[in-house]
């Protein structure tokens, strides 16, 4: 699996097959040292490798998904 922290969502490619999750629809959003964890919904969560992500850092997500719970 590769994940990816693109500028609008974070997208995960399988065996070729893409899903992409919109920022905003991120439910809850965790981490410690090595993973990144994505609250996508009810029955629906991502764990992510920081190691193996491409794109934006973690951190750039952090703010903005933090911001974006603040204007919202």
């Amino acid at each position: 699996m590769h994940g990816a922290l693109l500028e609008e969502h974070y997208e995960t490619k399988i065996a070729g097959a893409a899903t992409q999750w919109q920022y905003s629809k991120l439910l809850r959003l965790a981490e410690n040292d090595r993973y990144l964890v994505l609250i996508l919904g009810k029955n629906h969560g991502q764990l992510c490798d920081k190691e193996e992500l491409t794109g934006a850092a973690p951190e750039e997500l952090r703010a903005s998904w933090s911001k974006g719970r603040a204007d919202g």
